[in-house]
């Protein structure tokens, strides 16, 4: 294979295939609270800052940010999750409204609150963070209104993504459901990672594979290990015979583990976190093996 031949692809070229693409999201919406102010003082009620604030915000968290990227890359993309009979619902729906996501897909659960996770951010530094929530699994009635409505999003999808947080709204007959699209991409807590058995790739980073796995990443030898066993525990070992997982690691090693993810014939890459800063050479370098890998059909994780 000579990787020299192949023209180098542009971030542009990468991202514009996005554009226009039919992508559905399932997973654990949230509403992001971010409460801006200074310290001056310490409260005399408690040794704790007093936090005079001076901006209040809110974006879009857990699957409803994944929903909120792949939009922005100009993508067409609905959202099937769940939120509470609150008013942090109806902030939810209003965010996805204003990035033009399709959101008819939020199943209303009258016995929990819309996910909200409130921080306090003071200097640029996180002073506290208060959580609303409930990770109890969804209700038969409301599992069976989300499996119509994920039933009714794929039939035109290019792509599902199932983006897991444990919040309790991702469950196996959801992603049975899911499994109709061609192509199914999932992000999954460690601890749920049987729930995505035949899906087309995870997404896990190299502490979330150690986990899901039960085996510790030390090594080449260990990760090899560790991509086998998922492999197998998905079903995915007879699919595709000698598959391994790859780990992207800092500076110029990610372009070395991506060579010799192509001889391995690769077909799951986990890419550690964080990446390095890569030179401009490095880049295109990295996008030139990119380009051969997708060629050659492997997933590109990260």
């Amino acid at each position: 294979m000579e990787l020299e031949t192949i023209a180098a692809p542009t971030a542009t070229d990468l991202l514009g295939r996005m554009s226009g693409r039919r992508v559905v999201v399932i997973g654990d919406v949230m509403i992001d609270e971010w409460i801006w102010g200074n310290v001056t003082r310490i409260s005399p009620e408690a040794p704790v800052p007093v936090v005079a604030v001076r901006d209040h915000s809110f974006t879009l968290g857990g699957a409803g940010n994944v929903a909120s990227n792949l939009r922005a890359l100009g993508a067409n993309v609905t959202f099937v999750g769940a939120v509470g009979d609150d008013s942090a619902a109806e902030r939810v729906r209003s965010l996805f409204a204003a990035t033009d996501v399709d959101a008819r897909g939020l199943v209303v659960l009258g016995d929990r609150p819309t996910t909200r996770k409130t921080r306090i951010v003071a200097h640029n530094q996180q002073v506290v963070r208060a959580d609303w929530e409930s990770t109890a699994p969804l209700d038969a009635a409301s599992r069976g209104a989300a499996i119509a409505f994920v039933e009714e999003a794929i039939r035109d999808a290019d792509a599902v993504v199932l983006s897991d947080y444990a919040k309790g709204f991702l469950s196996r007959p959801i992603v049975e459901a899911a499994l109709g699209c061609p192509l199914v991409i999932a992000d999954p807590k460690p601890e749920n990672v049987g729930l995505y058995a035949g899906v087309n790739c995870i997404a896990p980073n190299v502490a979330e594979a150690a986990r899901a796995s039960g085996i510790a990443i030390v090594d080449d030898v260990s990760l090899d290990r560790a991509g086998r066993a998922l492999l197998e525990r998905l079903g995915c070992a007879d699919i595709v015979p000698g598959a391994i997982v790859e780990t992207l690691s800092p500076a110029a090693q990610q372009l070395v583990s991506v060579a010799r993810a192509l001889s391995y014939e690769a077909r799951l890459l986990i890419m550690d976190e964080p990446t390095a800063v890569l030179d401009r050479a490095e880049v295109e370098t990295l996008f030139r093996i990119i380009r051969e890998l997708v060629a050659d059909g492997v997933a590109i994780i990260y």
